[in-house]
């Protein structure tokens, strides 16, 4: 399959594998975030991936995070900044 992007559409110039995705408004500030609504919010959201369960899974093959608290917060305070 072929990820030909936003070329389909015929009103643009042809961008390959670029897609058109959702904003992020209010994003951050609507949860309860993940499939199960399991956390309340986006601090608690971002704290998920600091742990052992994402860290010692497939998806953090790259190497655990390690990230403090303040860091927790600020990007949380960076997403909302995006929102």
């Amino acid at each position: 399959m072929s990820m030909i992007g936003r070329t389909a559409q015929a009103s643009i110039e042809p961008q390959p594998r670029a897609f058109n995705t959702l904003p992020l408004v209010e994003a951050v500030d609507t949860g309860p975030f993940f499939h199960n609504n399991a956390l309340a919010t986006i601090e608690e959201a971002v704290a998920f991936y600091n742990t052992p369960a994402v860290n010692n899974s497939p998806a953090g093959q790259a190497g655990p995070i390690s990230l403090t608290d303040v860091e927790i917060n600020e990007i949380a305070a960076f997403l909302r900044a995006r929102a």
